[in-house]
């Protein structure tokens, strides 16, 4: 009996000394008033995170939004490589990448705790499209308030109704009849979009789907359709004639069928 009351105390004294050494390492991250506590070590490329080092009285459903100067491999990004910690806490975070905007959006499924202070940071695995890798780093450190801005999710869900009027009236002209639609690509039903972009191959960039649901950044058919270094040929839409130009999607547009496939791409 003696024997496990020893136990029990010296098991109950390593986990409070584990707290407050976390606690005094993560003050210490907080009230470094340089960026040399980011460890970042390299020109980082970002253009922009929210919330911004050392902010104050954050939502507790803030969503952390890391803009960044090139297009990220989508497929890299995953709950491993994602951290949000307060000492000894840790969240499990959920994430959406918009190739659109060259953004990452990091949320937690529940609201985080109230005035603590949280670091986010990336470890080792992420990359960029071009392949290098994105270096594991602090990213930024904040603290909750009381609030509830009511942030999330990040995007809003399109209906196929919305997108299937932009197929309709800029795509189908040229992709419809399966059997001599251009790369086998066909908008013209609901059907046809199923068997010939969803979940297929792209036979431009054969490691990305057309369309693969809930990930915007793996689906080629948004990189097809906005302009960026990544895409085979020509960007869409465009005319048969290929010496003329066809004007491109609008931005809210893009973001429409961004947000269909980030939802799911429900038919």
């Amino acid at each position: 009996m003696f024997r496990r009351a020893i136990f029990t105390l010296s098991f109950l004294l390593f986990i409070v000394s584990t707290q407050l050494f976390c606690s005094s390492q993560q003050t210490d991250i907080l009230q470094d008033d340089t960026d040399t506590a980011l460890n970042y070590g390299y020109e980082y490329p970002i253009i922009d995170i929210k919330p911004s080092l050392y902010s104050t009285d954050v939502p507790v459903d803030t969503v952390i939004k890391i803009r960044f100067d090139k297009q990220l491999d989508s497929s890299t990004v995953t709950d491993s490589v994602l951290h949000l910690e307060s000492g000894p806490l840790k969240k499990w975070l959920m994430s959406y990448y918009n190739p659109l905007t060259i953004e990452l959006m990091v949320w937690t499924s529940v609201d985080l705790n109230s005035n603590v202070d949280w670091v986010f940071s990336i470890s080792a695995g992420m990359e960029f499209l071009d392949g290098t890798p994105v270096e594991p780093s602090i990213l930024t450190a904040f603290t909750t308030g009381n609030s509830n801005d009511e942030q999330q999710p990040p995007f809003s869900s399109k209906k196929y109704e919305v997108v299937e009027k932009i197929f309709m009236t800029k795509c189908v002209s040229c992709h419809f009849n399966s059997d001599k639609a251009f790369t086998g690509i066909d908008f013209s039903s609901p059907d046809k979009v199923q068997n010939t972009v969803l979940n297929v191959r792209s036979s431009e960039w054969p490691s990305l789907k057309r369309v693969l649901p809930y990930k915007p950044g793996e689906s080629y058919l948004l990189f097809k359709i906005f302009d960026n270094d990544y895409y085979s040929g020509q960007q869409m839409p465009r005319n048969i004639d290929s010496s003329k130009s066809s004007k491109p999607l609008t931005f809210s547009e893009q973001q429409d069928i961004s947000d269909w496939i980030a939802g799911g791409a429900l038919f």
